[in-house]
């Protein structure tokens, strides 16, 4: 499904529960993506992004169980509250302009195995990783992150910023 041009944000609840939706392409001029926007799009497996979006709202891909890849681009300074919970995503790299991720964003994600976030990111909620098969977080020694992660017991790999 292709989005119209004049498309500049996602309304609350927009596509929740379109299980039958599988793949999205937005307009390039897209700048907010708002809360369960795409919550349970079950059938969703490839969504692109440009890099105007700066937010992804809360559970705003959640539950959107073949997703299995996401790149999220340069551009997005936050990431909502369980935007991305119980999604089947296996990797995830937070571009430098991200500053926020919100409580449980990724919880439930079983087959994620890697996610780096950069020193950009101030902000992380609790609970990201909650209910996860131990992800390692890659981050730069005295990010927030590393502070994060060792405070939780997550297992971390520095990136040597």
């Amino acid at each position: 499904m292709a989005l119209p041009q004049s498309v500049t944000s996602i309304g609350d609840h927009a596509f929740e529960g379109c299980e039958n939706l599988t793949l999205l392409t937005f307009p390039e001029n897209l700048t907010s993506i708002g809360t369960c926007a795409f919550a349970y799009c079950a059938g969703l497996t490839e969504i692109k992004l440009f890099r105007e979006v700066t937010h992804i709202g809360d559970f705003g891909f959640s539950g959107c169980h073949r997703l299995k890849s996401f790149e999220i681009p340069e551009g997005v300074v936050n990431i909502g509250e369980r935007a991305f919970d119980s999604s089947n995503l296996a990797s995830v790299t937070f571009p430098e302009s991200v500053t926020s991720i919100g409580m449980y964003a990724f919880a439930g994600c079983e087959f994620l195995n890697t996610i780096a976030i950069p020193s950009s990111v101030t902000s992380i909620g609790v609970g990201i990783l909650d209910e996860c098969n131990s992800p390692i977080i890659q981050a730069p020694e005295n990010s927030t992150a590393a502070t994060y992660v060792k405070g939780m017991g997550i297992r971390y790999a520095d990136t040597k910023d």
